[in-house]
């Protein structure tokens, strides 16, 4: 997955999902009524990152996001 792909996807999971899904189907809390999702810490504390990554993600545009993960790749080897 390319960095434009990452941020599109981001961006439209964070449009369109909720708390309750995101907790479901993102962290498989699927068995869980929504009042034990809201009283889940671990659920919480995602979800909160979960909105943190997506704003910290379109704080950089591509070029330089995609310098990162370059600079990553070629320090890596």
């Amino acid at each position: 997955m390319n960095v434009k792909d990452l941020q599109k996807a981001v961006a439209n999971l964070n449009w369109n999902i909720n708390f309750y899904t995101f907790c479901r189907e993102i962290l498989q809390k699927d068995n869980l009524t929504n009042e034990q999702l809201e009283n889940d810490a671990f659920c919480l504390e995602k979800w909160q990152e979960w909105q943190k990554f997506n704003k910290a993600l379109h704080l950089f545009d591509d070029d330089t996001l995609e310098r990162i993960i370059t600079v990553y790749e070629t320090t890596k080897a």
